[in-house]
């Protein structure tokens, strides 16, 4: 978990600077790139019980107007255990993508709510142990997602955002909740 963190850190740093450049370049001025703490929490139908961790995720998103944009959004590594007497059950989120529409309603000049709607996509890695005995499966599944946000500007460049997103319309067997904040660097 704290290397996948670290790692994500390092790339979204990189990221920040390379991009920064190819956008002042273009003149991309509605591009902006986000870092944020995000927690996850998958439920299967049927089960009382809930997956749940902390990661990090990196956004990039283009303002094509004050009312709409698109948004590209990568999470990934977490885990959490969950034990049944002598069964341990643990599961591992690989990766969270997702490329999503998004509406903006400006509440005023620094403060807006935001919609996203598009496709999310989720690799996740499961470990059954029972005693000795130790069962692994992975799955990748793609699926509808919505979320709903604020986003509040500090500065020209900096804003803070906070949202909530379902990553698994559809699915007929779990749900895909995350819930994330941070910060946006705009171009």
């Amino acid at each position: 978990m704290k290397q996948t963190t670290l790692l994500a850190g390092l790339a979204a740093a990189i990221s920040l600077f390379t991009l920064s450049g190819v956008a002042q370049a273009v003149g991309l001025d509605g591009l902006y790139f986000g870092l944020d703490a995000q927690q996850w929490q998958l439920e299967y139908d049927g089960l009382d019980d809930e997956y749940k961790d902390t990661t990090a995720r990196i956004r990039l998103g283009y303002d094509v107007s004050r009312y709409f944009g698109i948004e590209a959004q990568l999470s990934g590594g977490g885990s959490d255990t969950l034990t049944y007497g002598p069964l341990s059950d643990e599961l591992e989120l690989d990766y969270l993508a997702g490329l999503y529409l998004k509406g903006v309603l400006p509440v005023n000049s620094d403060f807006q709510i935001y919609a996203l709607a598009g496709v999310s996509h989720a690799k996740a890695t499961e470990t059954l142990t029972y005693g000795n005995a130790t069962y692994r499966a992975s799955d990748r599944d793609s699926n509808p997602g919505i979320g709903l946000g604020v986003e509040i500007d500090v500065n020209e460049l900096f804003s803070l955002n906070a949202d909530i997103m379902r990553h698994s319309i559809g699915a007929t067997d779990y749900d895909l909740d995350t819930f994330a904040g941070g910060f946006n660097y705009h171009w």
